[in-house]
């Protein structure tokens, strides 16, 4: 007789289904346990290391400082991940993933990113997490009694990890932006909330007809010089000290604000595209570069990223639709979508 219940093998309750749900969790779970470890790796430079020929774990650990038995099993973790490989010989050597770990590369790496979120300031705010759920204060605000840019404005080991981090991010995302989108001859590119230039000054050597408006706070902007002159671009670019929320430097054709918004509360964020919206002239535009979150079930690169700014900031990342309403309120229009080849999208705007 049908009684309209499950096959006992096909239901939840099946121990082989149980234990392959459980193992995948503990997977999972296993993640912060492999971010310590690239982290770690990071710290010791093994991926440079490993840049040239493979070297055996006692090489290694005499150029490291580390014991040779503890760095072994440090080096097996990550290459069960092929973040690194382990040869026949037992020699170590580089892997594709490797070398997104080198201190530089082209295309840029992720090295400093990976230095930063192994800082223990950062680390600690995740311990927040759920008290930062119940109460709406910023997880990182909660461990360290006051925000980010404030605890970074205090400690310069953190400023200086937190805007290296920032430059890698922006080295990596320019061949993206570059590739998605078109600058024209004869345009000023004001880079709002640039950082130390590295954005703006690859743009502007693709772009050999425009020039440049660098825009950030004056302990962030001292150091840009270096990303210019790199580029060659140091002659076509004005570095101008300020802060987004009371102005941006008027009269561009093109405003960028590159992870910058998702800092930022909804009110804050309309606040500085106000701002741009004021500054640019008539046929002038926004170009937000940010991560744009799918509102449907995948997508998890956003939504994760959405998680540190909820424990870091105020802010969020959005969707297409939010983004939207953003340049509503801020009096511009949205015109297009362009994703790059990076996690980026080119979301632009017009005066409405």
């Amino acid at each position: 007789m049908d009684t309209g219940r499950d096959n006992a093998t096909d239901g939840p309750s099946d121990p082989s289904r149980r234990a392959a749900a459980n193992t995948a969790l503990l997977e999972l779970l296993y993640s912060f346990e492999l971010t310590r470890a690239i982290c770690a790796a990071a710290e010791l430079g093994i991926a440079d290391l490993l840049a040239d020929e493979p070297r055996t774990v006692e090489d290694l650990a005499a150029v490291t400082g580390t014991r040779p038995q503890l760095l072994y099993r440090l080096l097996r973790a990550l290459a069960s991940r092929d973040i690194f490989r382990r040869l026949e010989d037992g020699r170590y050597t580089q892997t594709e993933l490797g070398e997104a770990l080198r201190r530089e590369g082209p295309g840029g790496t992720v090295h400093a990113y990976a230095l930063y979120i192994g800082q223990p300031f950062l680390q600690r705010s995740w311990e927040q997490l759920v008290p930062a759920l119940r109460t709406g204060t910023p997880a990182f605000d909660l461990a360290h009694g006051r925000p980010l840019f404030e605890y970074i404005a205090q400690d310069a080991n953190a400023a200086a990890s937190f805007n290296d981090a920032m430059s890698s991010h922006s080295g990596r995302d320019a061949e993206g932006v570059i590739d998605a989108y078109e600058f024209g001859a004869g345009e000023t590119i004001v880079d709002v909330a640039g950082g130390h230039g590295t954005l703006i000054a690859k743009i502007l050597a693709a772009a050999p007809g425009t020039t440049g408006i660098l825009f950030d706070l004056p302990q962030v902007v001292s150091g840009a010089g270096e990303a210019l002159r790199a580029q060659g671009v140091a002659d076509r670019c004005v570095v101008v000290a300020g802060d987004m929320f009371k102005a941006v430097p008027a009269g561009g054709h093109v405003y960028m604000l590159k992870r910058a918004l998702h800092d930022w509360t909804d009110e804050q964020a309309t606040a500085i595209l106000r701002n741009c919206r004021a500054a640019m002239n008539d046929r002038g535009r926004v170009l937000v570069i940010e991560m744009v979150v799918d509102p449907g079930p995948g997508g998890p690169p956003a939504k994760f990223y959405d998680l540190m700014m909820l424990v870091v900031a105020s802010g969020r990342e959005r969707t297409e639709a939010e983004y939207g309403q953003l340049f509503a309120a801020a009096g511009l229009r949205h015109t297009r979508t362009i994703p790059t080849i990076g996690p980026l999208s080119v979301i632009e705007a017009v005066r409405a």
